[in-house]
């Protein structure tokens, strides 16, 4: 059976080869990089959800004296589902507005 000799189990680090301000520029040039990484991903995530969600919205537009229903799906603590309405209203409009 072979055992591993003690100088094989330790790790091996490398040694800096520059000085603690150079490793200082190095990681804050690697933390501004992943940074705007990040935000280009987050900006083209949100370009699609955008561009996923636009394919069924629907325009919608109101005018004054129009009586519509608002749906508040929030439901009160306690109280089962199945018997609270999500719809509240009629409402009426009182200026006129799309959606």
């Amino acid at each position: 059976m072979f055992t591993p000799a003690n100088e094989n189990l330790r790790a091996k680090v490398p040694k800096p080869t520059q000085g603690p301000e150079q490793q200082i520029e190095n990681l804050k040039a690697r933390l501004r990089q992943a940074y705007k990484s990040v935000a280009k991903a987050n900006n083209k995530s949100r370009a699609a959800n955008k561009q996923r969600y636009d394919r069924h919205a629907k325009l919608r537009s109101f005018i004054a004296g129009d009586h519509v229903y608002l749906y508040n799906p929030v439901r009160k603590q306690g109280l089962s589902k199945k018997f609270q309405f999500s719809w509240t209203g009629p409402f009426q409009v009182r200026l006129s507005f799309l959606i």
